[in-house]
């Protein structure tokens, strides 16, 4: 099952200077020889679907929409159950290197994530308690763009330290993880009965609701913002 880690630059205008950046960091050299290497949608992006010629023109100029409203953002990809390894790397390494990544993009840059990303996921799926902690510096660099803003409130406040004693000393998992799971179960039991689906949008991180099934792209009645399916990743995976 997947989930998007979404993060964007502060100032949009150096969105080419950190998609130059991120390529020459060593860690996601590795992950680029993997065919997972991160990377900022920046005028680079825009200038190869302008010289595309295998679309409609309709279709770039949809693309060409996307991209300019997603200028200065990664919508990085993760996934829990690919396998125990990604290319040979252990499925462990490989989110401690991606980890290292961000955070040394949030050395040179001034970063948000968007905590209703699955991926900075508080059942720790992905990253670990520790890693989520460094890349968004102790949940300073969260966005608080949510329409739940008590939900963004406890994970800041995990992340900040505040509530520690949701972990055992010596690691593991929070206690809180059954509290979470009920809302998953829940959240499951919703999209079967309805068959509509409940979805955040990449961009404004708003929750959208689809019908299962449905062909096309989604457009947030928020934001405005029209893509595919992938960049509404599920409120719960």
């Amino acid at each position: 099952m997947g989930a998007y880690l979404i993060c964007e630059l502060v100032d949009k205008n150096q969105a080419l200077e950190a998609d130059d950046f991120v390529q020459t960091i060593k860690e996601n050299q590795q992950l680029m020889k993997l065919g997972k290497g991160v990377c900022f949608v920046c005028i680079k992006d825009i200038n190869e679907i302008e010289q595309s010629n295998d679309m409609t023109e309709q279709h770039r100029e949809n693309l060409i929409y996307i991209m300019q409203k997603e200028i200065g953002q990664c919508h990085y990809k993760v996934s829990n159950i690919e396998s125990d390894d990604i290319g040979g790397m252990l499925m462990r390494e490989f989110y401690k290197t991606l980890a290292k990544v961000f955070i040394q993009m949030n050395e040179k840059f001034e970063m948000k994530y968007l905590h209703t990303s699955c991926a900075l996921d508080m059942s720790f799926r992905f990253f670990g308690f520790d890693d989520m902690k460094k890349m968004t510096q102790n949940g300073k660099l969260l966005s608080g763009k949510s329409i739940d803003p008590e939900a963004y409130r406890d994970k800041k406040e995990t992340l900040e330290g505040i509530a520690i004693n949701f972990f055992p000393e010596k690691g593991g998992v929070m206690n809180q993880d059954n509290k979470i799971e009920q809302q998953r179960k829940m959240f499951f039991q919703i999209v079967e009965k309805s068959n509509i689906n409940i979805v955040t949008c990449g961009n404004c991180g708003l929750v959208v609701f689809h019908k299962i099934g449905r062909e096309g792209d989604i457009c947030c009645p928020h934001c405005s913002i029209e893509s595919d399916l992938s960049n509404f990743p599920d409120l719960y995976c």
